[in-house]
């Protein structure tokens, strides 16, 4: 093949494709063919994937899988591609079609957008959101179920104004903000949460609003609140005047689970990235059957810049005026790595990627415990005891956040070092890791903290999921963790080590 910087045209093109369609988000200002989180669309061969809780760099199996791709023709429409994503994607979830719809969203943030639009037009009451506070669940989460731009520019390619209007009077829609942790960074129990909310939502139901509940399941760090019995006790006592919508954009929420939500009527939100480590911003909304049944309104609202109407489906792009049905190949190759990742992981037997998790975990757990100078603050129960979990990925830590017990705050905030030392971790010669970003704890205090995660490709590999004629053996597969990473991690830790003393000069 033709090189064009050292790189063949296929691998380049892939790696162009994964960055086309959507916001500014999908840039580096700096680096070529990077997101604006530093992680690469294309595939790092010796990198140590360990930021699957954030947006992160592609796996090689996931990425080769899409170069057939390049090939092929998708069709002036691209509906052939988009319900071949829709069927494998509803039969990873074991999905019928009467559990729900599957939309395709270019992130979480979107689907934001859309699912507000749909509830305001689905009443003849104002809208009012009640979301996690920005730092745990997205910078732009709080404006775009708003329906206000949150970015500079619209997930179609649009020059838009942060924070500004997509098109409602700002009367008919509002966002509250529910933190999860205290100014100090502690955080709040369950209980907490939920009888602040449970006053505010009675309060603006009583005033003549629609509630719209997000459950987050789980945060950056790990938290899972409002519980999923609040939510629908809340359900059962407010009737038509509340639904609920479950932000699973991290992805770690068990097929189980998934369902249970449609069944109980909840929205889902789910990715392709985060856990399950395919390209960046690959969203979709899973849509339950009594949801959003007939217009009870007219909506100023243009939705053109946000979607194409071949990746709603039919019956929401007609209800939303979403008349532009312009290809996002863009999403479509992010969606069919994404996918060749999770059939890999769900293709495996249960038993061994139930194993295969749990080992991780101990590992990831004991990572910090022969790492000196580190703080982590790890959530172990989810769910506390308002609810049983759904197998291993719900039950065990697959996120480890982390900050260093002492930093020189002299020049920068500790959340800038913190993004130095992630930053150095990436460009280490011969040991290069690729941790999660760093996350702000609290409003009151300068610690924010770094994030060890365990996602699917990390499972795929220990496991030999990638392989076609894989016989995929338990004890195998805790012997490659112990051979493989195993030693990684004992190199990551002594890398930390090298970053503390040359970013934070401690």
């Amino acid at each position: 093949m033709d090189q064009l910087g050292g790189l063949s045209v296929a691998h380049k093109s892939v790696g162009q494709f994964f960055q086309s369609d959507g916001d500014a988000r999908n840039f580096h200002k700096d680096l070529p063919l990077h997101n604006s989180y530093g992680s690469s669309y294309l595939y790092q061969p010796d990198l140590f994937r360990a930021g699957s809780c954030t947006c992160s760099t592609v796996s090689e199996p996931a990425f080769l899988s899409v170069v057939p791709y390049l090939q092929k023709d998708f069709g002036k429409s691209g509906s052939e591609i988009v319900g071949s994503i829709r069927r494998r994607l509803g039969h990873l979830y074991e999905l019928s079609s009467e559990d729900g719809e599957i939309h395709l969203t270019h992130s979480g943030t979107d689907a934001e957008i859309l699912v507000s639009a749909l509830t305001l037009l689905g009443t003849r009451r104002s809208l009012c959101n009640f979301i996690a506070q920005g730092s745990e669940v997205g910078r732009g989460s709080a404006n775009a179920s708003a329906c206000r731009h949150f970015d500079t520019i619209s997930s179609m390619g649009n020059s838009v104004e942060p924070s500004t209007e997509i098109g409602l009077a700002t009367d008919q829609v509002e966002t509250l903000v529910f933190p999860l942790r205290k100014p100090s960074g502690e955080r709040f129990s369950c209980e907490e949460i939920e009888s602040s909310l449970e006053q505010q939502i009675a309060q603006k139901i009583a005033a003549g609003s629609h509630a719209l509940l997000h459950v987050i399941d789980h945060s950056k760090t790990g938290i899972a609140a409002p519980s999923y019995s609040f939510a629908r006790r809340m359900k059962r006592t407010y009737g038509e005047h509340l639904d609920v919508v479950v932000d699973a954009a991290q992805g770690r929420l068990s097929r189980g689970r998934v369902k249970q939500c449609l069944k109980d009527g909840f929205v889902v939100f789910v990715t392709g990235s985060k856990y399950f480590g395919g390209p960046s911003f690959s969203g979709a909304v899973l849509i339950p059957p009594g949801f959003f049944q007939e217009s009870q309104r007219q909506l100023s609202l243009d939705l053109n810049g946000y979607f194409s109407g071949v990746n709603l489906g039919e019956r929401v792009a007609e209800a939303l005026a979403v008349t532009n049905r312009e290809p996002t190949p863009g999403l479509w190759h992010r969606w069919l790595a994404a996918l060749h990742e999770m059939e890999a992981y769900y293709g495996a037997p249960s038993e061994v990627r139930e194993g295969a998790l749990l080992k991780l975990s101990q590992c990831f757990q004991d990572f910090f415990q022969h790492t000196p100078n580190l703080i982590t603050d790890i959530v172990f129960n989810r769910y506390g005891e308002t609810e049983a979990s759904k197998g291993a990925l719900e039950a065990l830590p697959t996120v480890f956040p982390f900050f260093f017990t002492d930093f020189n705050d002299s020049k920068k905030s500790m959340k800038a070092e913190m993004n130095d030392v992630r930053t150095f971790l990436m460009k280490k010669e011969g040991s290069k890791s690729e941790l999660g970003q760093a996350v702000d704890l609290g409003t009151e205090t300068p610690k924010s903290t770094l994030r060890l995660a365990i996602g699917a490709p990390l499972v795929n590999e220990v496991m030999g999921a990638y392989e076609e004629d894989r016989t995929i053996d338990l004890q195998v597969v805790v012997k490659n963790i112990e051979n493989s990473v195993v030693p990684r991690l004992e190199t990551l830790s002594q890398d930390l080590q090298q970053a503390k003393k040359q970013v934070l000069g401690a």
